[in-house]
């Protein structure tokens, strides 16, 4: 079982520097490092205490007041865009890049590499940065199928001839496999910020990210794992191993779901005992804690978003 750091795995953000001075996303801002990072995710303790580690005089650490009524709007508000998903950024990426040449980008097998200056096609789309991005499609060892779509590590801003502009600093990717005993293998992955000024959704609403499901379906039953989570707006979500398995439950979430409270401490509710959306919301960092019964209404976001990523 994993807890998020206070930093948080979801803080790999965005290397836009050789990108331009873009904007950071809502919620982040650029450091004197060149990089956006997000505003305020240092764990400050969240003590009202009178210790500045947020503990008392006798070291016992208090916690801000936090509802489960809070935490459930807190969800809301995150989960209202979407989970990201590869193909998203896959399809920005390809609609940006047709909107260039052979002189520029340049023909590198839609990938880019202008690191230090920005180039501008005919079409007048301007790109800047560099990425590396692979395609592969062919047979299992085993005789079956596979496909894989990868942007290794990206870097860059692209402005289509509106003005509308893709900017990103991360990595995702898609990859699956079908054998021929009919078993299926499949992972999806997005790490990083990703804005695009023309999207809707997650990606146009600006959002750090690191989130990563890997999926397998035998003998007619899915069973997927969720790990990881996002940043919008100062609110966070992170998944703690999430399952969803067609055995058990009927496929509802099984795992554990952590909100981070504004102050800087994170709460979490464990799903699964009773196959229910809804647990007791507790302080991570003290479980003898009861902040309320919260119920994660969950389906509305991971159905379309499953829907997306498997085949």
């Amino acid at each position: 079982m994993r807890t998020p750091t206070p930093a948080l795995p979801l803080v790999i953000l965005a290397a836009l520097g050789c990108a331009g001075e873009e904007p950071c996303p809502p919620g982040s801002s650029r450091q004197a490092d060149g990089l956006c990072h997000l505003d305020d995710v240092e764990d400050t303790g969240g003590g009202t205490g009178g210790g500045e580690d947020g503990s008392d005089d006798g070291g016992v650490r208090n916690f801000p007041d936090w509802s489960a009524a809070e935490a459930e709007e807190a969800l809301a508000r995150v989960v209202a865009v979407g989970l990201p998903v590869s193909n998203d950024l896959t399809e920005a990426y390809y609609a940006y890049m047709a909107h260039g040449d052979a002189d520029c980008p340049g023909d590198l097998d839609y990938g880019l590499s202008s690191p230090e200056e920005t180039c501008t096609a005919q079409s007048g789309a301007t790109y800047t940065g560099f990425a590396s991005w692979i395609t592969e499609e062919g047979e299992t060892p085993d005789g079956g199928w596979q496909s894989m779509a990868n942007m290794g590590q990206a870097s860059f801003r692209i402005t289509d001839p509106d003005g509308l502009a893709f900017t990103a600093g991360g990595s995702w990717g898609h990859r699956i496999e079908v054998h021929p005993d009919g078993s299926t293998q499949l992972s999806d992955a997005v790490q990083g910020t990703f804005l695009d000024t023309g999207a809707e959704g997650w990606l146009g609403a600006g959002t750090s990210v690191s989130l990563a499901l890997a999926g397998e379906e035998i003998e007619g039953l899915l069973r997927v794992e969720l790990e990881g989570g996002l940043v919008l707006d100062g609110d966070a979500l992170f998944f703690d191993e999430l399952a969803m398995s067609d055995a058990i439950c009927e496929g509802a979430p099984v795992g554990r779901v952590l909100l981070r409270h504004p102050e800087g401490p994170w709460a979490a509710v464990e799903l699964g005992e009773d196959c229910a959306p809804c647990g007791t919301l507790r302080w991570d960092d003290d479980p003898d804690t009861d902040l309320g019964e919260a119920c994660l209404d969950l389906d509305a976001t991971l159905a379309p978003y499953l829907a997306e990523v498997l085949p």
